[in-house]
């Protein structure tokens, strides 16, 4: 690039200003895709035990007949449920950096199902959390990838 003076050898401090520069850039674009895909795995996560409480729910394995109200929160260190969650979703564990969040109200007799459900997922590493919700009249919504700052 540049003629070199009495045989010099090495890199000028232009060359290393450019290979510097680049060298930046390529680590700026990594450092952001790396959270992208770090957000996405934590979410990943919440999703497998939002899917494994809904199988417990939906299959009517749970526990709960009888109880007027569940309103019960989980930890979020990978430990297995405790109380009433417990009974509503039996044998469920919850990963790291999962918490989930059970509501069961009773429901009026006459109705089509026999507990309305409001079951929570929060993604504590990706601030996002996913909800199912279950009316007494059988109605189901979702909500997904919603932002939040809860954990």
């Amino acid at each position: 690039m540049f003629k070199r003076i009495n045989n010099q050898s090495g890199w000028s401090l232009l060359e290393l200003m450019v290979i510097t520069s680049i060298l930046g850039v390529l680590a700026g674009i990594m450092t952001s895709s790396l959270q992208i895909y770090s957000d996405a795995a934590e979410y990943g996560k919440a999703e497998v035990a939002q899917r494994n409480g809904l199988t417990a729910i939906e299959a009517g394995s749970s526990s709960i007949e009888g109880i007027a109200l569940i309103d019960d929160w989980s930890g979020q260190f990978g430990e297995p449920l405790a109380g009433d969650l417990a009974n509503a979703l039996p044998g469920m564990v919850v990963p790291v950096d999962v918490q989930i969040h059970g509501i069961f109200v009773q429901c009026a007799d006459g109705s089509s199902e026999s507990h309305a459900v409001n079951f929570i997922t929060y993604a504590c590493g990706a601030d996002q959390y996913m909800a199912w919700v279950k009316t007494c009249g059988g109605v189901i919504s979702t909500l997904e990838h919603q932002a939040t700052a809860h954990c």
